[in-house]
């Protein structure tokens, strides 16, 4: 079962990319077009630095980029 929150942040790439291509969204955020293809697909290769570094690229927050209802979910959880 996949994880919601990257679920979420793959959905949210989805949509920050637009109808750019992946090596045009790669060279925006400033990652290869193969990690922008597999964060968008699978979630693969996401760590919080890459997360980081692509909501400063955006000019975003890393909630925005994760998805602020997927973040809601995940702090409701911990109790």
């Amino acid at each position: 079962m996949p994880d919601p929150l990257s679920t979420s942040f793959s959905q949210q790439l989805k949509a920050f990319r637009g109808e750019l291509s992946y090596a045009q969204f790669a060279l925006k955020i400033g990652i290869s077009k193969s990690l922008a293809h597999k964060l968008e697909t699978s979630g693969e290769g996401t760590t919080l630095k890459t997360v980081y570094k692509i909501a400063c690229a955006l000019g975003c927050s890393v909630e925005e980029v994760l998805g602020r209802d997927a973040v809601r979910k995940k702090r409701s959880r911990r109790g």
